[in-house]
């Protein structure tokens, strides 16, 4: 899409955190785009650095840990913005699904009162209009009984129906880009694939982007246009769902995708991972940060640290030998468990 339909922009993303006295980079160098409508996933394990980035994107990252680099929306830079300008930017044009809704929801007070006062404080909406505005918009994410349960506190809530109201609350001032942070953690399987379809029908009916955060690439590889994956806070690989899905060009997505469980590899008392575990920000190898648990590993992946390139159309991999990885084929994934 051209300049025209683009939403946001990250250019060289450099967070950074203080451990032990000395300042160690947790997102280093990330850049990419967003156009209005799109669905992107930002996958990768714990410490990959995508959280950070989406609480930059918020501008939840203090100033001293914003080392360097651009966000823009809609062309206009927010790193140097003022809190009080970052305020009237949340939920009015970005919004966030947090990962924890139960920690997310106030226990003192109802969960209908606590989306009205999004209605009151933004758009100075009187209580009874707030009110009706909650159970419409509470019975579009799906919650039973909305007018009865806007009176209800969230720990009479189902940790599904949990889920709704937050997604409720970031929808509710009619974003243009929503962050998903690991939205369908701790819910079964059925109640998964539930929230994974309201995100999906929310997007298309209200026109917005979203950033869906996440470990696991088959989760969201059928609902997003595309996706980046991070490792140890850099782009690893980068190009529409689909291509990534079924070829990674990158060993880090490929195995990824081979980790995730499968009725086959339970009946046969197997877990698939990933060797060892991902770096530690004060601990991160020289050359290739994946090496140390890649199955392609050379000498050269230990000193010299791979740039993001084309290996094929319309995607992008930091691999030496992302072309080897291609020649391996389709990833060939069973019914998941």
């Amino acid at each position: 899409m051209d300049a025209a339909g683009r939403l946001l922009e990250i250019e060289d993303l450099r967070v950074t955190f203080e451990v032990g006295g000395a300042r160690y980079k947790a997102v280093d160098g990330v850049s990419f785009t967003i156009d209005d409508g799109e669905a992107v996933g930002l996958v990768g394990e714990s410490g990959s650095g995508k959280s950070v980035t989406a609480r930059s994107i918020l501008g939840l990252t203090g100033a001293r840990q914003l080392a360097g680099g651009a966000i823009r929306y809609r062309g206009t830079d927010l790193v140097p913005l003022g809190e009080p300008a970052w305020q009237r930017l949340r939920g009015r044009e970005i919004a966030l699904i947090p990962q924890n809704a139960l920690a997310a929801l106030n226990p003192l007070f109802t969960v209908g009162w606590q989306i009205a006062e999004l209605f009151r404080v933004h758009e100075g909406a009187s209580r009874s209009e707030a009110r009706r505005r909650v159970v419409a918009l509470m019975e579009q994410v799906g919650i039973p009984a909305a007018a009865k349960r806007f009176d209800s506190y969230p720990h009479e809530f189902s940790g599904g129906m949990r889920q709704r109201a937050v997604i409720a609350m970031a929808v509710a001032l009619n974003p243009k880009l929503v962050i998903a942070d690991e939205p369908t953690t701790a819910l079964d399987v059925t109640m998964e694939a539930q929230v994974m379809d309201l995100l999906g029908d929310l997007r298309r009916e209200r026109q917005m982007a979203l950033i869906h955060i996440t470990h696991d690439v088959e989760l969201v590889a059928s609902s997003v246009d595309r996706m980046i994956v991070m490792y140890a806070g850099r782009i690893v690989e980068a190009g529409p769902a689909d291509d990534l899905y079924h070829l990674p060009a990158h060993p880090y997505t490929r195995a990824l995708l081979e980790s995730r469980p499968s009725l086959g590899d339970r009946r046969k008392g197997l877990l698939p991972t990933i060797p060892g575990a991902p770096p530690k920000i004060s601990a991160i190898p020289s050359g290739c940060a994946f090496h140390p648990r890649c199955a392609h590993m050379r000498e050269r992946c230990q000193r010299e640290t791979p740039i993001l390139r084309s290996p094929t159309s319309g995607r992008v991999a930091a691999c030496h030998y992302s072309e080897e990885v291609l020649q391996l084929g389709e990833v060939h994934t069973t019914v998941s468990a």
